[in-house]
């Protein structure tokens, strides 16, 4: 299949890391895979994966980017002979539905249109009427709506989509040999880079810093765990326009040191093999969230908020544990216990990548996606 992968940029990303992870699977199944953004830090990642790269402002759509955006969708489709496009995200979609609508009225045919909302509210303040917004135009003409986590059903069943179009397919998942290169000298290494004495545990998470995320609550909660283990260390990968506000969080708790920003980084599987707790602070629905899935196959145990989307990977007390929503005492009581008992820490860590290897491997995810995007092809060429 020619494959056309839509949204809005490649930078550093769940979403973004996941399509690059998508083109270099279905690449390696014989696929030819188009990868339209606005460009971003993955893009050569995109292109070492096999795939093609065009670059596309699909990531603001002012009135002169939608001409631009229009005219660079119609020709990649075009020259590329594209048989199936995927959009990931509102902008894309919209840009998309306008070249369909332009290569109609030149009397040119338009392949079809599948779409899969990857999240919900950006924020936790914001209205509800703009989520709705949003998903509306995600999936507005689409053909096939996929549906990634039980909460974005919710709002898929509120939409006017005909249920005919609706579908439960996978569509996020991960590599389940990530993290099996990596050795105890690149690990050392990390640590002597970042200053954490040899026998210091190590509590991590990932993500942009903005306010979706929740990182002031993971800070919060390490002030409680330090109370008790003065020599553990906390890690916060990403960047975002929050950091000078959790830089001064930081210093307010007194955790300056214990606490590290460390910005984007490309070893995630080394961070990730090094640390004994892996938290997810983030109170939104939407989804589990892929560095949940990277921890998990890797090995690291999860504590997470318990949000209904983050259920199908963290179960409590067998995949990981859960702590109610916003709740850092709780969260920091959950850190405490995983770094205090090895032995549960292990048996989490086992039975949470034996579930991820069955559920969420980048291989199965990929599998469905062919036979969805097959059963799209073919209704169109039989559409009775």
């Amino acid at each position: 299949m020619r494959i056309l992968l839509a949204t809005n940029w490649l930078r550093i990303g769940g979403i973004e890391t996941n399509i690059v992870r998508l083109t270099t699977v279905l690449c390696r199944c014989g696929h030819d895979v188009t990868v339209a953004a606005a460009g971003g830090p993955l893009v050569e990642r995109v292109r070492a994966a096999g795939g093609r790269f065009h670059e596309v402002a699909l990531d603001r759509l002012g009135s002169l980017d939608i001409r631009n955006a229009v005219r660079r969708l119609s020709a990649i489709v075009r020259d590329r002979q594209i048989e199936i496009i995927h959009a990931f995200s509102a902008s894309s979609a919209a840009a998309l539905r306008l070249a369909r609508l332009h290569a109609r009225f030149h009397g040119r045919p338009w392949p079809p249109v599948v779409a899969s909302i990857m999240g919900l509210r950006t924020s936790p303040g914001e209205l509800p009427v703009i989520t709705y917004a949003r998903a509306l135009v995600t999936t507005l003409g689409a053909e096939r709506v996929f549906v990634i986590s039980p909460e974005i059903g919710r709002l898929v069943d509120r939409l006017p989509v005909p249920r005919t179009r609706v579908f439960e397919c996978p569509v996020v998942g991960v590599e389940t040999d990530l993290g099996t290169g990596v050795t105890a000298a690149q690990m050392q290494a990390v640590r002597a880079e970042l200053g954490i004495p040899p026998a210091a545990r190590v509590v991590l998470t990932i993500g942009n810093l903005v306010p979706s995320k929740s990182h002031e609550l993971f800070v919060r909660a390490a002030a409680k765990v330090s109370e008790v283990v003065p020599d553990a260390r906390f890690l916060v990968v990403g960047e975002g326009h929050q950091r000078a506000w959790l830089e001064a969080e930081v210093d307010r708790l007194g955790l300056k040191g214990r606490v590290q920003l460390i910005g984007p980084r490309s070893d995630i599987p080394v961070l990730l093999s090094l640390c004994d707790v892996y938290v997810r602070p983030g109170i939104l629905d939407g989804f589990v969230g892929i560095t949940v899935l990277e921890a998990q196959v890797v090995g690291c145990p999860v504590v997470s908020f318990d949000t209904i989307d983050v259920r199908p990977a963290v179960m409590h007390e067998r995949t990981g544990l859960l702590v109610p929503p916003g709740d850092t005492d709780g969260l920091a009581k959950a850190m405490l216990r995983l770094l205090a008992d090895g032995s549960l820490r292990r048996s989490l860590a086992v039975a949470a990548r034996q579930h991820v290897e069955r559920r969420f491997s980048m291989r199965a995810v990929v599998s469905s996606l062919e036979a969805a995007y097959g059963e799209v092809l073919r209704r169109r060429l039989s559409p009775t």
